[in-house]
């Protein structure tokens, strides 16, 4: 139980060995977080066993944890804290080499509106949608995040002129302006697009972030 309560240890798979016959306590283990139990005399071959399979689960939900850390459980798109860790790697760049970069917020303006009369599922489906149509749009190699409820930002990579950032704005604009149909609804949104690009000079993700800002 202490191990539990502990962030470091936590996460540490436990294989009880014991020889109370006793499944109410047994069951208990269980319970506070142990993985498996053997009960004594045990088997090595069965323990080896046992144990390589804990290794694996644990694993696998490393992957799972780390992949939820970074990634919004909704769109399976990448999240805040991703996004501005990839922000930084391309500031980084841009100061190596000068590869122009663009930064786009896309701010949704009817997700309330949509949450508010098609409930909690309607207001999902509609995020999904329209995260589908901006990662359909973005070019190879770009970067999509949601970022909070109804925003979403794109770092456009290795672009020639600002001007090729306006387009894609304008491209933005247009799709996920687009009808759609939610829970047999047709819906329609409008959008706010902030962008700000690399050659300004900018020394922090958070930065050029604010000034993309709406």
């Amino acid at each position: 139980e202490r191990m539990k309560a502990d962030d470091n240890l936590r996460d540490i798979p436990v294989i009880m060995i014991t020889a109370v016959d006793d499944m109410d306590s047994t069951a208990k283990c269980i319970e506070l977080g142990a993985e498996d139990y053997l009960p004594k005399p045990f088997n090595a071959v069965l323990l080896r066993a046992r144990i390589s399979a804990c290794l694996e689960k644990k694993k696998l939900q490393d992957v799972e944890r780390e992949y939820n850390r970074s990634h919004d459980i909704i769109t399976g798109l990448p999240n805040r804290n991703y996004f501005l860790k990839r922000l930084s790697d391309e500031l980084l760049r841009w100061q190596r080499n000068q590869s122009l970069f663009g930064v786009f917020l896309v701010r949704l303006n009817n997700y309330r509106k949509i949450l508010d009369s098609l409930g909690q599922q309607g207001g999902d489906e509609f995020i999904v949608a329209q995260g589908k149509r901006l990662d359909d749009l973005r070019p190879r190699g770009s970067l999509l995040a949601r970022l909070g409820h109804n925003e979403f930002a794109i770092v456009l990579n290795e672009i020639d002129h600002v001007a090729d950032g306006n387009v894609f704005a304008q491209q933005i604009h247009q799709k996920l302006e687009e009808p759609m149909k939610i829970k047999g609804h047709d819906i329609s949104d409008s959008v706010d697009i902030g962008l700000a690009f690399s050659s300004t000079g900018y020394d922090s993700p958070e930065y050029i972030l604010r000034d993309a800002g709406l």
